[in-house]
């Protein structure tokens, strides 16, 4: 059974639809290209956004599709309730939340982020709860490219493939493997991870984390429908550092 923490999850993520904000109503969402709107069909697996959304019921599906893929560890783990997959379902929902325009932003670390893009931004809270040891205990199954069906799959050891780095490490990832790696010493530019600029990563920041491996691998964590962008994880206190009090506050749903 879900635990306390997950219930909460869930409630503030229904209490934020109740209060959806005007800039979000007038913003664009990234699938629809329109404003969020309640769908003429419900949505099945991302449902907790059924009384506005940013997805269509063909995204929600897609997103299902590739969520079931991901997790896919045979009959004993299908059965095995373990919350870091209800967690890592509102990652992969991120398309269809309906607060997704205001936060589908230009990154707050512009230092780590390429300042010229755009970032997945998901709460600290929630990417914690995510973390690739969370996963371990059946383990996941990884495609080469999740954009295919024909994609051959290897079952993998999640905190072996995303390990984290030791702060002030750069975090690489091989161009022709797509192997993710820690060095001492600039990734240069075929092995700098999408979206990430060639810098040391700071622990304190969440980007030494392997969560943050683990998000921004377009095989595995990263939200559908947004793999051309890097995931960035945010916390209350990084926010109100870049934006101050006041806007801090009109921004406090960030990712999820």
């Amino acid at each position: 059974m879900c635990g306390v923490q997950t219930i909460a999850v869930v409630l503030y993520l229904y209490i934020a639809l109740l209060v959806v904000s005007a800039s979000a109503q007038d913003g664009v969402c990234e699938c629809l290209q329109d404003p969020p709107k309640k769908n003429a069909q419900p949505l099945v697996f991302c449902n907790w956004y059924n009384p506005t959304s940013c997805c269509l019921p063909v995204h929600d599906a897609d997103i299902n599709g590739k969520f079931l893929a991901l997790i896919e560890a045979g009959p004993a783990c299908e059965k095995f309730q373990n919350v870091a997959k209800r967690y890592l379902s509102f990652a992969f929902c991120y398309a269809c939340d309906p607060e997704e325009p205001t936060h589908f932003t230009t990154p707050l670390d512009t230092h780590f982020f390429n300042a010229s893009t755009k970032t997945v931004k998901i709460c600290a809270s929630v990417a914690m709860n995510m973390a690739p040891k969370l996963f371990s205990d059946c383990g996941l199954l990884l495609p080469d490219s999740r954009q295919t069906i024909c994609s051959p799959n290897s079952p993998v050891v999640p905190h072996k493939v995303w390990t984290g780095c030791n702060d002030r490490q750069h975090i690489c990832q091989g161009n022709s493997t797509a192997t993710w790696y820690c060095s001492d010493s600039a990734c240069g530019d075929a092995d700098t991870p999408l979206g990430f600029n060639d810098v040391p990563c700071n622990a304190s920041r969440h980007t030494c984390d392997g969560v943050l491996m683990f998000l921004n691998d377009n095989r595995a964590g990263k939200p559908p429908n947004y793999e051309g962008y890097p995931v960035e994880i945010v916390d209350e206190q990084l926010c109100r550092e870049e934006y101050g009090e006041e806007e801090a506050a009109s921004r406090s749903s960030f990712g999820i």
